[in-house]
């Protein structure tokens, strides 16, 4: 996975009120994913080609939004 393609998955990101798992907002994400972007890229390429995924990445939040009819 290129440093290109981990910005252009952040920036496709929404912004808003949302967080992550860890709470960290997608908008302090998406400001400093030039930092982040090549840490990232060599931990998951490090990760996908061994075959192993943390469970901690397993992890997801799925919050049920109410909306009028």
């Amino acid at each position: 996975m290129s440093e290109n393609e981990i910005i252009t998955i952040a920036n496709s990101f929404n912004s808003g009120k949302a967080s992550s798992y860890d709470n960290i907002k997608i908008d302090d994400i998406k400001e400093n994913i030039h930092l982040l972007c090549a840490p990232l890229s060599h931990l998951l390429n490090i990760s996908l080609s061994a075959g192993v995924v943390t469970n901690n990445i397993k992890i997801s939040r799925i919050i049920p939004v109410f909306k009028k009819l």
